[in-house]
């Protein structure tokens, strides 16, 4: 997998709705220099910290909209939307988003991108404890809902006690779903030329990018 994106010391990345940068940390790790993005501050703040008390040099954290990014053409060698940072948009508007991204690819430049895949969430509901944390006061929640007849995906946080009582609820995120043909068929209109599509039996990139799996909860895609 790591062959097929640019991982090479000094390479820059931006990666896309962030969150508390984990994925860029990793990279500034192995000598890459990149930008985090996140539309929420509280997310950009703990990556801050993060990042400072790993003594992370390289790495700057940016609050912007996605869907109007602050950079110049040709600006990284490599770009992220992990987790479930693709499919918050409409149709239109992810295809916007693709298009836009490969404007901002350095020569060589490779899309790495993590998708849930609607042919394993359309099984069942998954309802799954994220932990603790000192950022909330509580245990984490978390619960996955597929609508079939729309393709969108319903991503609900909420806070239990000790009880299992409900502290309380955070607003919910909605996802689109594609399948991997239907995200081949985006990435050729943003007009990418050269696309992969893998995925393991389980959760985490595969070993190859040859490899895929129909039924894996979700799949990655590398595109130039």
């Amino acid at each position: 997998m790591e062959q097929n994106l640019n991982l090479n010391p000094g390479s820059t990345f931006l990666d896309l709705g962030c969150g508390e940068g984990r994925h860029s940390r990793c990279l500034v790790k192995r000598g890459l220099l990149g930008c985090a993005l996140d539309f929420f501050r509280d997310n950009l703040i703990c990556g801050l910290k993060r990042s400072s008390a790993q003594n992370l040099n390289g790495l700057g954290f940016i609050q912007a909209d996605m869907r109007i990014l602050p950079f110049k053409p040709h600006s990284f060698g490599l770009i992220l939307l992990m987790d479930t940072t693709f499919g918050i948009f409409d149709d239109t508007t992810n295809l916007q988003l693709l298009q836009e991204i490969r404007q901002l690819f350095a020569k060589g430049g490779v899309l790495f991108m993590q998708v849930l895949n609607p042919q394993f969430w359309v099984k069942d509901e998954v309802v799954k404890g994220l932990g603790k944390s000192d950022r909330w006061p509580g245990r984490l929640m978390r619960r996955y809902h597929f609508d079939q007849g729309s393709n969108l995906l319903y991503d609900q946080l909420w806070l239990e006690d000790e009880k299992g009582r409900v502290i309380s609820h955070y607003p919910d995120q909605i996802l689109k779903l594609y399948q991997s043909k239907e995200m081949r068929s985006l990435c050729l209109k943003a007009g990418f030329e050269e696309i992969k599509i893998c995925s393991a039996a389980d959760w985490g990139p595969p070993d190859s990018p040859n490899e895929f799996h129909t039924n894996s909860p979700e799949y990655y895609v590398i595109a130039k």
